[in-house]
């Protein structure tokens, strides 16, 4: 048991270490030339730029994401409410590029929005399109926090004052926590993705900063000097956000099954529509747009699919292979750290350790890998050198970076579904003197089975998707779909990039049919 307490610590110390060395070591911070640094002056100003897009992408999501999930929560019944989220966190699995590609062709000269001439191109255009594409995470937040609010008080409510007048003074102030928590993750996440500035020809943002310093100029100095400018408010963010995340309550206050619409429902049946409305066109819009676009001038509608089918399947089986293999080591090495979490007393700062891992920046995380395998050859022997060339050389480095950052997150979401499991099993396994095999008995696999599966499909979906290192860290040869459609981004023909939007589409989708369908599986199991 001592070693799997000290696995989370492990975790995040050797992405630390990763880090400090990248900053500190031979061609750094420290070493590398002045001039090759960035200004203070621009980073200041990419870093307002920064703020401004995902401040702005965060409001945006709490409008997208709230509303639907407002109605789900408390004007819907149960069963409606639940297909109403369903379709809502359906596209959280979707990578932000492909909303990107579908916000470019709504306002193009011959979209629905062209004669508008409105600026896509700008950092108002990027936080709008990171606000849609992240909407769904702020509704996931925010509906447990609407559903464990107390109805006595709005029923009470009802007696005196109008419907529209409870619900905006009595219901939804009750989710200001979740509300801000809500707040805060979306503005991480969006603060952090790459894909949407670089789709949209270079929005200046200090994530897109990391990348062209590396990528284009291999100033690891300028990289590191934007990447490390953005870990102090992620850590400051991350602090507030997991202080939320404790502050709000776990548990409902309501847990029976409401066959019927609640009466706040019934006299607000426009707010109802308006959260179908916020719920369904944002998904059919993007789905919509890209299957518009599929085909060419003058050609059929299956014949840009069939073209981008030819070009990417390579890239299709390759991306397949790796995420699969991330999944699987995801779910392993999760379950081992959730363990470990599970085992200390006060794992208070250890799970924060664990959401500071996640919300290092993707493409800072590449710089740092690559700084790794490419150092200095002062002083090192060849055979050390063509050892480290190797490995550059294959997909093991962009393996890794995925598991930096998936492992940590999926570890928490496996120890709140340990921590559902009754205490006395883990007590007797640790009484008997149980090992590793041993505890994941104890915990029950029938307790393990669907959480564990859930935590590598999410996986899967995620590195499937996953650009911001992979630009940085993909080895010569094929490539992932996903840097294979920024690559072809700016010059491909429509059709052909609206296709490879659609393939990176598809995990989402079967992820999100698998995870509604474990639940009954598992339910079923059991009952045999």
């Amino acid at each position: 048991m001592k070693a799997l307490r000290a696995f989370p610590w492990l975790w995040s110390a050797a992405l630390a270490g990763l880090l400090i060395f990248a900053a500190l070591g031979p061609g750094g911070l420290a070493g590398g030339p002045e001039a090759s640094q960035l200004p203070f002056s621009t980073l200041l100003r990419l870093s307002l730029n920064s703020v401004y897009t995902a401040g702005i992408a965060g409001l945006l999501a709490l409008v997208l994401g709230g509303i639907p999930a407002l109605v789900a929560a408390r004007l819907e019944s149960r069963r409606r409410g639940g297909t109403m989220l369903a379709v809502v966190l359906v596209p959280s699995l979707i990578p932000p590029v492909c909303f990107a590609v579908a916000a470019s062709r709504i306002t193009g000269p011959n979209g629905l929005l062209g004669p508008l001439e409105l600026p896509l191109y700008s950092l108002t255009g990027a936080a709008v399109i990171l606000g849609w594409a992240l909407a769904p995470f702020a509704a996931a937040i925010l509906y447990p926090a609407w559903r464990r609010t107390s109805r006595e008080v709005e029923e009470a409510a009802l007696v005196e004052v109008g419907a529209l007048r409870v619900l905006l003074r009595v219901v939804v102030p009750q989710a200001r926590g979740a509300a801000a928590l809500a707040f805060v993750v979306v503005f991480l996440l969006a603060a952090s993705d790459l894909s949407v500035a670089e789709t949209l020809r270079g929005v200046p943002v200090l994530v897109r900063e990391i990348y062209v310093q590396f990528g284009t100029y291999y100033n690891a100095a300028g990289a590191l000097s934007a990447g490390l400018m953005i870990l102090p408010p992620c850590t400051l963010l991350g602090a507030l956000a997991y202080w939320l995340a404790r502050s709000v309550p776990s548990q409902e206050t309501e847990s029976e099954d409401r066959p019927s619409i609640p009466a706040l429902g019934r006299r607000l049946g426009w707010v109802r529509w308006m959260g179908w409305a916020c719920a369904i066109t944002p998904p059919a819009l993007l789905i919509g747009t890209l299957l518009i676009t599929l085909s060419g001038p003058g050609e059929s509608f299956l014949a840009g699919a069939r073209l981008a089918w030819k070009l990417a399947l390579p890239e299709l089986v390759y991306t397949t292979i790796l995420s699969t293999v991330t999944a699987v080591l995801t779910a392993m090495l999760a379950l081992a750290a959730a363990l470990g979490l599970g085992a200390m007393r006060r794992p208070g700062f250890a799970r924060y350790c664990m959401v500071l891992c996640f919300l290092t920046p993707a493409p800072l995380l590449g710089v740092a890998i690559k700084r790794l395998l490419l150092p200095s050859s002062a002083g090192l022997p060849p055979w050390f050198l063509n050892g480290l060339a190797a490995i550059d050389g294959s997909p093991a480095p962009m393996v890794v970076a995925w598991l930096l950052r998936l492992v940590p997150i999926a570890a928490l979401v496996l120890e709140w579904a340990l921590r559902r499991v009754p205490t006395s099993l883990p007590e007797a396994a640790r009484l008997e003197g149980a090992g590793l095999i041993g505890h994941a008995r104890a915990w029950g696999y029938g307790a393990l089975r669907t959480p564990v599966l859930a935590v590598a499909l999410l996986a899967f979906a995620l590195s499937f998707n996953e650009t911001g290192s992979a630009l940085l860290l993909v080895p010569p040869g094929l490539t992932t779909l996903g840097v294979r459609l920024m690559t072809l981004l700016h010059y491909a023909p429509g059709a052909q990039v609206s296709a490879l939007c659609l393939l990176l589409c598809a995990p989402a989708f079967a992820t999100a049919i698998l995870l509604a369908v474990l639940p009954r599986r598992n339910e079923s199991l059991s009952e045999v």
